[in-house]
């Protein structure tokens, strides 16, 4: 199975790689999936661990909150929730359970200025928050594998054309200069 990800990196001066500077998006995880183990965000509402409240009118997302405490835990059940903001004025809550609203707050966000109708009908939830976490991770850590490979080919190379040249490197503070001999 080929599975196309979508992945993005901070670059930091820091030459220690950390496996949380990659952020990989949560669509195409869900998308690698068999159809029956993923959702439409829509579906959701019907889920018993997931309460959605339906939005008057036109709702666009523009914010949404990080997971917050549900201060009516014991009157609704959900001990978490999230707060989306519409371009409207209106706040939609939606309650559930800490790992699935951060998973759908991510979902939420790379939707922002799109219509909720629109995000919940298209966007996909999977089924089983435990497998789509490992998937992910699972994904990272290849990624990472990678990346590490990558970079040290790089070095690699990078000394080998530097030798080429007779160009050698002199650290300063915090620049960089170079000072070489013309190798021919």
């Amino acid at each position: 199975m080929s599975v196309a990800i979508v992945l993005s990196l901070r670059t930091t001066k820091k030459a220690n790689l950390n496996i949380q500077s990659f952020k990989i998006d949560p669509q195409s995880v869900i998308n690698s999936f068999q159809d029956s183990s993923q959702m439409t965000v829509r579906k959701i509402r019907s889920c018993p661990s997931i309460h959605i409240n339906k939005p008057k009118g036109d709702f666009k997302i523009h914010k949404i909150s990080e997971v917050l405490y549900n201060l009516n835990f014991q009157h609704r059940g959900f001990e978490n929730h999230i707060l989306i903001h519409g371009t409207n004025g209106q706040v939609l809550s939606i309650e559930g359970h800490r790992n699935s609203l951060n998973l759908l707050r991510e979902i939420f966000d790379l939707n922002k200025g799109k219509s909720f109708e629109l995000t919940t009908n298209s966007m996909l939830f999977p089924l089983d928050i435990a497998q789509f976490t490992k998937t992910r991770n699972q994904i990272l850590a290849d990624y990472e594998g990678l990346y590490k490979t990558v970079s040290k080919n790089q070095k690699i190379i990078d000394s080998m054309v530097l030798k080429l040249y007779g160009i050698s490197k002199i650290y300063s503070n915090s620049s960089t200069h170079l000072q070489g001999s013309n190798p021919s």
